[in-house]
């Protein structure tokens, strides 16, 4: 997991059973909750479908009113094996289930963040790499593709910078339809260019732009570009634009 977020760990009873609350935290901010259901061998992750309404209504309402307790160092030490242990063997079920094609796209990588998995995916003939949220739907159900939640899009390419090697040759990447992001590494490689593109009925425009500066290996910081614009970026966003334009006609083209 990347460095801006960490998790927090407490536990809680209800209906008799013991449950693990995993929190995830991103400057001080609660950004995503996982539960996991205490067993004779080890813990199992409550799936969204396989869990009653009012149970996960119960849960949330716990953490957010604190009313949870703290967990002992030893039993800390032993639910994190516990959930490494998971997260690795879910990342193997989803890459061996992924490897293959995800709508007709070559899976380049898939990444966990703050208990998520996305899988960013490319085919041979166009230049855009998509990336979507995968999801287990329920212990039978296999896993659910869908959008990468909006206040998670930044964090998820933070994360993808962090795994993954940004060179200086530019690599744009589709959130949805409407949403794109173009970065590119400057020749020092101690920043990467970012520049936001969204997609509207009568233009493609770039909307924003920030770099994102490498302190080192592991940690990452936003820097929003308030005054001047660099001549990397400006290409970055001119030809982000030109390509973005070609990446929809032929999705139209392909559509009809």
């Amino acid at each position: 997991m990347s460095s801006f977020i960490h998790r927090e760990i407490a536990k809680t009873t209800l209906n008799g059973e013991e449950i693990y609350v995993c929190m995830y935290v991103h400057e001080e901010v609660l950004v995503n909750l996982s539960f996991f259901k205490k067993t004779d061998v080890g813990f199992e992750e409550m799936l969204r479908h396989d869990v009653p309404a009012e149970t996960g209504k119960e849960l949330v309402r716990r953490v957010r009113a604190n009313d949870v307790e703290k967990v002992t160092p030893t039993e800390l030490k032993v639910f994190n094996q516990s959930l490494n242990m998971y997260n690795i063997l879910l990342s193997k079920e989803i890459k061996g289930l992924v490897s293959k094609s995800v709508n007709g796209m070559k899976v380049e990588y898939v990444g966990e963040l703050a208990g998520m998995n996305y899988i960013v995916s490319k085919s041979d003939e166009m230049k855009i790499q998509q990336i979507y949220m995968l999801q287990k739907a329920g212990v039978e159900s296999g896993f659910e593709i869908g959008r990468i939640p909006a206040p998670f899009v930044e964090m998820i390419l933070l994360d993808y910078v962090h795994h993954n090697k940004v060179g200086e040759k530019a690599s744009y990447f589709m959130v949805d339809q409407n949403q794109f992001f173009g970065l590119k590494e400057s020749k020092s490689s101690r920043i990467i260019y970012v520049v936001k593109i969204d997609v509207f009925p009568e233009s493609v425009s770039a909307t924003k732009a920030y770099m994102i500066s490498k302190k080192n290996h592991y940690e990452y910081t936003l820097l929003p570009i308030q005054e001047s614009t660099p001549q990397l970026m400006s290409g970055l966003q001119e030809e982000g634009k030109k390509i973005i334009n070609q990446f929809i006609k032929e999705m139209n083209m392909t559509a009809q």
